[in-house]
């Protein structure tokens, strides 16, 4: 029994997986057989907990041939309405699981086992005290759901702080996380209604560990702390929550097929009916939202997400950085030029010292016998210009090297030098920004490190290579 059921979760965690895979590839009509696939045992958990609490009441306080006890007693229309709830609830979760790493997938094939085993257990334990054939679904109602959530929320939180990590967002604005967050999953779905809500999850857990690296760390007390990081710990539990539904409605189902209690009145059937009722209400939204303006969306959204925004920049702050790395900026590039014609004039002091000399030398080729016979040569060949020019550059700078091969030579060996005072300049700015980060990253959310990563490649470098030439 203990195998059949974990074989039965294991299949359920399995469907999960291959529609977080699949979901992006598909049109809207599979996503939507997808995702009702993925509700079909979350319905039966949320339904058999209902009628669990429906039949307590009605057996303790009606008659057995009471008429409300047989209007109530098989719950169906209550089973309809947690088909719409299970729906939801399993576009919420394949959403989610798409944000999941390879770590977080570790730890539900381990819960599978987990819970397998641990039902098992607590069965037997409750056997004492509950009813024969009432022990799973006692277990299932309490325990097993409570403990797994709880199990499972820390598991993906160990794994998001220990394995998975999260990507460093301070230093961007709120809406900007959002926003890639958003974008990078609405582009790769084939279905716009799946990038929406895929994009919308997507933003909301970016969001969610934006808020915890930018503002836990400069709440006053450990108190605050540590009730902020039980808010991000909700988020992880309502995935564990879904999580924990989906396993349990296949532990339901095996427990069925194995009992063979699979009829032609099976409450399966109900389950379909509502999936294909929900079916034809979801395309006729479509038909009407067919010419929907999803750029007013956007922008409605944005506006939502700067809202929701609690980082509230220090203008002043942002300011005063910005004002003291542009001075800085100013004094380097200054620094920069001095080198630059520093280095220059030595390098044009040493290429020209034997000039003086160079000139009597061309002097004295220039008005010898040989030298008018190789000019009138050179005139009738066409090259007067050019003999005369290397004759003199040979005269002023002697054998060796070019005089525009020397100059180049000169201004690579400048600008390396000033490239390398430059990169020590722009590490200095950006550990300063950075520790303005960590110790304030609210008032500097709108700082962008990345611009202090090029500056010896573009302004800086563009200036000191201006001097040098």
């Amino acid at each position: 029994m203990t195998y059949a059921r974990m074989i039965w979760m294991a299949g359920g965690a399995l469907a999960l997986y291959g529609a977080v895979r699949a979901m992006p590839l598909v049109p809207c009509w599979g996503a939507f057989l997808l995702v009702a696939v993925v509700a079909w045992p979350i319905w039966r958990a949320h339904a058999e907990a209902s009628i669990f609490v429906r039949r307590a009441v009605l057996e303790g306080v009606t008659h057995a041939d009471s008429r409300v006890r047989r209007w109530f007693w098989s719950g169906r229309l209550s089973s309809i309405l947690h088909g719409f709830a299970a729906f939801a609830w399993s576009a919420g979760l394949v959403a989610f699981a798409a944000t999941l790493s390879i770590g977080h997938w570790v730890v539900v094939a381990a819960d599978v086992a987990l819970l397998a085993f641990a039902g098992a257990s607590i069965e037997r334990y409750l056997a004492r005290d509950v009813r024969p054939g009432q022990e799973a679904l006692v277990a299932r109602r309490w325990p097993l759901l409570l403990g797994n959530v709880a199990f499972l929320a820390i598991a993906f939180m160990a794994v998001d702080f220990f394995w998975a990590g999260s990507v460093d967002t301070r230093g961007f604005a709120w809406h900007e996380v959002a926003e890639r967050a958003y974008s990078k999953a609405f582009e790769a779905a084939a279905c716009p209604t799946v990038g929406v809500v895929t994009g919308a999850v997507a933003a909301i857990d970016r969001l969610t560990w934006h808020a915890a690296q930018v503002l836990i760390p400069g709440l006053p007390n450990v108190a605050m702390r540590i009730a902020a990081w039980l808010m991000v710990l909700l988020q992880a539990g309502v995935l564990a929550y879904a999580l924990t539904r989906l396993m349990l409605g296949m532990a339901i189902a095996s427990e069925r097929a194995i009992a063979g209690s699979v009829s032609a009145r099976s409450p399966t059937r109900v389950f379909l009916f509502t999936m294909g009722g929900l079916g034809l209400v979801m395309l006729a939204a479509a038909l009407m939202l067919r010419n929907f303006d999803s750029g007013a969306f956007a922008s409605r959204a944005r506006n939502v997400v700067a809202w929701a925004n609690p980082c509230r920049p220090d203008a002043q702050a942002v300011a005063a950085l910005e004002g003291s790395l542009d001075a800085t900026l100013q004094r380097v590039r200054a620094e920069a030029h001095a080198l630059a014609d520093a280095r220059s004039e030595a390098a044009a002091a040493e290429i020209f010292v034997n000039v003086e000399a160079g000139v009597d030398r061309y002097l004295d080729w220039y008005f010898t016998v040989i030298g008018e016979y190789q000019r009138l040569g050179a005139f009738a060949m066409g090259d007067f210009a050019g003999l005369v020019s290397r004759q003199l550059e040979q005269s002023l700078f002697g054998e060796g090297a070019a005089f525009g091969d020397r100059v180049e030579a000169v201004a690579r060996v400048i600008d390396a030098e000033v490239e390398g005072k430059m990169t020590a300049v722009a590490g200095e700015m950006q550990a300063r920004v950075r520790e303005g980060l960590r110790a304030q990253p609210c008032r500097f959310e709108r700082v962008d490190l990345s611009l202090l990563g090029n500056l010896q490649r573009d302004r800086l470098r563009a200036a000191a290579a201006a001097s040098a030439g």
